[in-house]
């Protein structure tokens, strides 16, 4: 009703612009409000590039939804799985990770690339390449854990609670604040028995505890939804691999941050 309608409600990428800079999110809010447009802009401005070759962030975006939106189809990488479950494979991952980027190559990857430099080209594939290898990774462990094939493959491609709707209660008032956002993946893992948020990013860390920050945003949000307890990870892929984690112990511990 009323209260609904009046609420404050923000994307996770508007609150990610906060937690960098209150004067730059309010500027954006007042546009908005001023202008009565219908979508809101969100400046980003915690992207460092300069004197570097990187990769799309869209293009790889792209990449990554088309993948995971059909990646259920892809019976060669259900073959890989079902060949890990049941009989010694030398290299595993390889042999996943390899399935994976046919089917990859074959129904996703023709995604204009035409306006892509030979190095912005090189440094995409690389990061698709490192992406899908950690997905392969995590799902080796899975199905070796003695997880179903199914259930794996389910949890990465078909997961319907990776889209969160939180309503947090913040200030001396209890003011109601509806945060919604999308996270890139939510899975049990198995090395080490507990749910994980995994957020990824393309560009070098420049600014890891504020990514780590959103990243935990997410955590507290899925748990609120869910009631998970995940832990909150954020994984670089260019332009070398660098993964920075913090436990749910750690997320409830500075969850006043996220909420300040």
């Amino acid at each position: 009703g009323e209260a609904s309608r009046l609420m404050d409600q923000f994307s996770v990428t508007e609150a990610r612009t906060a937690i960098a800079c209150p004067r730059i999110f309010y500027f954006d809010e007042r546009r908005f409000r001023e202008s009565k447009v219908r979508s809101k802009r969100v400046t980003r401005i915690w992207t460092s590039t300069i004197g570097e070759v990187v990769p799309s962030g869209s293009l790889f975006h792209q990449t990554v939804e088309r993948f995971n939106a059909t990646a259920l189809r892809a019976e060669g990488l259900r073959q890989a799985m079902v060949d890990v479950s049941k009989r010694p494979i030398a290299d595993p991952v390889e042999h996943v990770w390899e399935a994976a980027m046919r089917f990859l190559n074959a129904n996703v990857l023709p995604i204009k690339v035409t306006k892509q430099t030979a190095a912005q080209q090189a440094a995409f594939v690389r990061a698709v390449h490192q992406y899908v290898r950690e997905l392969a990774e995590v799902m080796v462990y899975s199905v070796r854990a003695g997880r179903g094939v199914e259930e794996t493959l389910s949890e990465f491609f078909g997961d319907s609670r990776k889209r969160v709707d939180v309503t947090f209660y913040v200030g001396s008032d209890g003011q109601p604040i509806r945060v919604r956002g999308s996270l890139d993946y939510i899975y049990f893992d198995y090395r080490h028995q507990r749910h994980r948020v995994i957020d990824f990013k393309l560009q070098r860390p420049d600014a890891v505890s504020k990514d780590l920050l959103q990243t935990t945003l997410y955590s507290l949000m899925h748990h609120q939804q869910h009631g998970t307890s995940p832990d909150a990870a954020v994984m670089y892929l260019h332009p070398e691999r660098q993964v920075v984690d913090q436990s749910w112990a750690q997320v409830s511990q500075n969850q006043t941050k996220v909420y300040d």
